[in-house]
């Protein structure tokens, strides 16, 4: 009998510890050994579930897309109105003060790193799509209330 995968728990476990390490240090200066010095593990458990730092980035931008789009439902579950829910939206797609994950360091540091890598950028571009839907769909419920 095999033993069961736990890659649904570490995989998001590693790329929060990832992602907080690129926040303090961007990517330049992430690496393997840091992440896993971070958890207190032997970096071979990171290449286990990603292979390469290359891997680990290209799954840290869908990481950074599921956390914001998790971070604004959370702000929207709390205004039931339609014009509440407008606003709202409109704070969390057009907000300057940096705060929230599709606005922070990290975010940023990813699609500064898309210029060099048409990967990274394809993911980016994907990312923002989505993010395009999901105002679209919130702006037309507020329509029709």
């Amino acid at each position: 009998m095999g033993r069961k995968s736990i890659s649904h728990i570490r995989k998001p476990e590693i790329l929060h510890h990832t992602y907080k390490v690129v926040e303090d240090e961007g990517f330049m200066g992430m690496t393997i050994g840091k992440v896993a010095t971070r958890m207190g593990v032997n970096s071979g458990l990171l290449i286990h579930y990603f292979k390469s730092k290359e891997g680990l980035i290209m799954e840290m931008v869908d990481y950074l897309f599921k956390i914001s789009m998790k971070s604004y439902h959370a702000e929207l579950e709390n205004h039931t109105a339609p014009k509440d829910r407008f606003q709202c939206l409109m704070r969390i797609l057009f907000t300057t003060s940096g705060k929230g994950p599709q606005r922070d360091a990290v975010f940023w540091s990813c699609y500064a790193m898309g210029f060099r890598n048409a990967d990274i950028r394809d993911r980016i571009q994907a990312m923002q799509k989505k993010f395009i839907a999901f105002g679209i769909r919130e702006i037309t419920a507020w329509e029709k209330a």
